[in-house]
């Protein structure tokens, strides 16, 4: 994920001489998050990301962003010399990581308060993909179903930037967001496998950063 995070900005300024942007500002900018979840595997998720945010009459914003958060967990689980079938299996400490990575897109509106300060909110979507991976203690791999598919979500947010030096398009951004994601890895087998991503779960983060307005 972090070569797409690094080109994004490029690739969208790249799109200015086709006539996509003169329209609208461009903002682009990084954060780095951190949050909350009901999702066992990823209780407390924290990465950083990128985003590209084009302003309209109104102000109406459009916000296109790339995510990765992860987290590692230590806990007991079940290790087997064989999955299929299972044979030799017995609890361990298993060390789990996991790293979520996603595109977000919003449709938002803003509002001034003073020549320095925005807040504006909206709702959005997103497309997020799940890396998994749980070993014992001697490396062995442990019982863990992870989706081998992309998973969709829906969001809402509010975000606040402040503009610290007057004149200079520099914006310090702050953004609340709530994330749902439908998670779709439900294990058929008997016994079941253990599958921590199955059902949906909800994601509360924050995002800090720094962006930059081209002008029109």
């Amino acid at each position: 994920m972090r070569r797409p995070i690094l080109l994004l900005p490029l690739v969208l300024s790249g799109l200015i001489p086709f006539g996509v942007t003169p329209l609208a500002s461009q903002e682009l900018g990084g954060f780095f998050s951190f949050g909350s979840s009901d999702q066992v595997e990823l209780p407390s998720p924290s990465g950083f990301g990128a985003f590209a945010q084009w302003e309209f009459p109104g102000p109406w914003l459009v916000r296109l962003s790339l995510h990765r958060v992860g987290q590692d967990t230590r806990k007991e689980g079940i290790v087997c010399r064989n999955y299929s079938a299972r044979i030799d299996c017995h609890p361990e400490m298993t060390d789990t990581s996991v790293t979520m990575g996603g595109l977000r897109g919003a449709f938002m509106k803003a509002f001034d308060l003073g020549g320095r300060v925005r807040i504006g909110g909206g709702i959005g979507a997103s497309f997020n993909q799940i890396h998994a991976e749980a070993t014992g203690e001697e490396g062995d791999r442990a019982d863990l179903l992870a989706p081998n598919t992309g998973q969709v979500g829906f969001l809402a947010l509010l975000t606040a930037a402040i503009a610290p030096v007057p004149g200079i398009p520099v914006r310090i951004k702050g953004t609340v967001t709530s994330h749902w994601v439908n998670f779709r890895s439900c294990s058929s087998n008997e016994p079941p496998e253990y599958a921590p991503f199955c059902g949906s779960n909800t994601f509360k983060d924050v995002e800090l950063g720094l962006s930059y307005t081209f002008p029109r």
